[in-house]
């Protein structure tokens, strides 16, 4: 596995998880910012499709970009982009590390130019 500096995976036992300030959702990050799934605090139907996508305590994920006005937002997960609703998002407790996981935070014109 090739792995760089710049692509580190966040440590969950570091010190840093101790400071509750560092708690936030899902719905509350910018673009290229990140965090590890604390938990998900959704009615049982949106839990349990959140959890079929991959989205349980333990994983990564970044906030990829969001629609022009805030809604939908797209997430990375386990290398899957996924749309949520906002409100979908805020639900999803994680404990945030700011680390950008992912190099890639600007994309190309559809036609490649």
């Amino acid at each position: 596995m090739n792995t760089s500096p710049d692509r580190k995976r966040p440590n969950p036992d570091s010190p840093v998880f101790e400071d509750p300030a560092l708690v936030k959702t899902v719905g509350d990050l910018k673009p290229g910012e990140s965090g590890v799934i604390a938990a998900v605090s959704a009615p049982s139907a949106i839990k349990r499709r959140l959890m079929d996508m991959g989205i349980i305590e333990g994983t990564i994920v970044e906030m990829i970009r969001s629609a022009p006005l805030g809604d939908p937002i797209v997430i990375r997960v386990r290398n899957t982009n996924i749309a949520l609703r906002k409100k979908e998002a805020e639900t999803i407790v994680i404990k945030f590390t700011g680390v950008k996981i992912h190099g890639r935070t600007r994309f190309r014109h559809r036609f490649g130019r």
